[in-house]
């Protein structure tokens, strides 16, 4: 026993504590707009006119801010097909919404310094950007090929244009009509949608396919017995389907409660999850769980340090688990591949042996987290008030398929009836099969069970 315990204390104290000094203020240096980095006071007066504006119309689009939102709006809804914007409107998430201001700032910055280039130019006839409306179609051309011709990656120069779509559309809301078609057709040519075989995130360079399987997870997990720390990481990867970013981030006091681990963990922590969204994580392994309850037993953390992130680097990790896996004879393929495991783990493992009760309870538990709004109050963002829908048979299309006619329920005055998207009542309603699919999709923190398919890579 006292062996086992030198062993996890050499694991967690080889890796010294981190520490940051970060500073809130914003120097012109920081900013890149200091006159060593060739700007001058005018540059800089544009720079502060244009991004004031445009922070107020990004703040005023805020959908996070209930207060902002549409009347009768509860929800994320998606925009019509076809439309311009066929996405949802509003910015719904704290980290779009930063994504949104940093892409406008770096293409305002750009513009600016474009701007003073040409006024240089003898040549030049090219009217300055003096306002935000001032901003055009060929000037978002211009920055996101820039970008692709500087070494982004198609992938990254699409979500410039994505925020540089959601800044026209709160522009748009102020009064800049004309940024209605601000992105156009020829800014998709510029970073075309790869398909999912285009795709090489998580794709393994020897057995060309996507994430780990189970098998491959439990071989790693083996494989690092010497070392129980990064052991315990890479089952928290396997069996609570955490990205990176969520892994890093975790602390002692999301998966505590009085001092043991539990089979739930609480992601709810502001920018914690993807799109900030909140998350009741299971954590079923009991391997991981006795894992975690040992270093916890150590003495070396407080519940408010990071497990990881305050003692693990991103490349030490990488380090350690290309290791194991050269060692496995299995391919890196990076720290976002385990959540195909942890998919299998679910639909091969846990779903199965689950009687529709007990699938409907689990689906319910992860929806009903409660989280506060920007105004304190606590609402319950994956189960919101939806408009009550009752079905009253079946309608047909032109070439014989059927589909549901679902006709609104009102109330005796006349306005629609407001349910709970979820309910336990519903849901035992439903097929099986929706059921497994709707509680793995929860698992993956996603709102959709079709995004599931993007890590099923077993059983071909």
């Amino acid at each position: 026993m006292d062996k086992e315990l030198d062993k996890l204390l050499s694991s967690v104290n080889k890796r010294e504590k981190k520490t940051y000094q970060k500073s809130d203020k914003q120097s012109w240096k920081k900013l890149g707009i200091s006159n060593e980095n060739g700007w001058n006071a005018r540059m800089r007066k544009k720079y502060f006119r244009m991004i004031e504006n445009i922070n107020k119309a990004i703040i005023n689009n805020d959908m996070t801010d209930i207060s902002k939102r549409p009347p009768g709006v509860t929800e994320k809804v998606k925009g019509q097909k076809g439309k311009t914007n066929n996405h949802a409107d509003g910015i719904w998430s704290d980290s779009r919404f930063d994504a949104v201001k940093a892409t406008a700032r770096q293409l305002i910055k750009f513009i600016i310094i474009k701007d003073e280039e040409n006024r240089n130019s003898a040549n030049s006839k090219t009217k300055e950007v003096q306002n935000v409306k001032d901003i055009k179609h060929y000037h978002v051309t211009e920055f996101l090929q820039t970008k692709l011709d500087n070494g982004c990656s198609a992938k990254t120069v699409d979500q410039y244009r994505t925020c540089i779509a959601k800044m026209a559309e709160s522009t748009v809301k102020i009064g800049v009509k004309s940024h209605r078609r601000l992105i156009r057709e020829e800014h998709y040519k510029i970073a075309p949608t790869l398909t999912k075989e285009q795709r090489t995130r998580s794709k393994g360079k020897t057995d060309g396919e996507y994430g780990y399987t189970l098998e491959q997870a439990r071989k790693l997990i083996d494989e690092l017995k010497y070392d129980p720390y990064a052991q315990t990481a890479i089952q928290y990867f396997t069996y609570t389907s955490s990205r990176f970013e969520t892994f890093m981030k975790s602390r002692w006091q999301d998966v505590l409660e009085n001092g043991k681990i539990p089979e739930i963990a609480n992601w709810s922590r502001k920018d914690m999850m993807k799109n900030g969204r909140p998350q009741l994580a299971e954590m079923r392994d009991i391997g991981l769980r006795n894992n975690l309850q040992k270093i916890w037993s150590t003495g070396v953390f407080k519940e408010s340090d990071e497990i990881w992130g305050s003692r693990l680097s991103r490349y030490e990790l990488e380090k350690t688990v290309r290791a194991a896996c050269k060692k496995a004879g299995i391919d890196f393929k990076g720290f976002h591949a385990f959540r195909s495991s942890t998919l299998e783990f679910y639909e091969k493992e846990v779903t199965p042996n689950m009687s529709k009760r007990e699938l409907c309870q689990s689906i319910m538990r992860l929806v009903n987290i409660e989280v506060p709004d920007k105004n304190g109050d606590l609402y319950k963002p994956h189960n919101p008030l939806v408009i009550k829908k009752e079905f009253k048979g079946w309608k047909f299309k032109s070439d014989g398929t059927r589909y549901p006619n679902l006709v609104t329920v009102t109330g005796s005055d006349g306005h629609p009836v407001y349910e709970h998207k979820f309910t336990f009542e519903k849901l035992m309603k439903r097929r099986r099969d929706f059921l497994q699919n709707a509680y793995v999709a929860q698992i993956l923190s996603h709102n959709r069970s079709d995004q599931n398919s993007y890590y099923r890579n077993y059983g071909k």
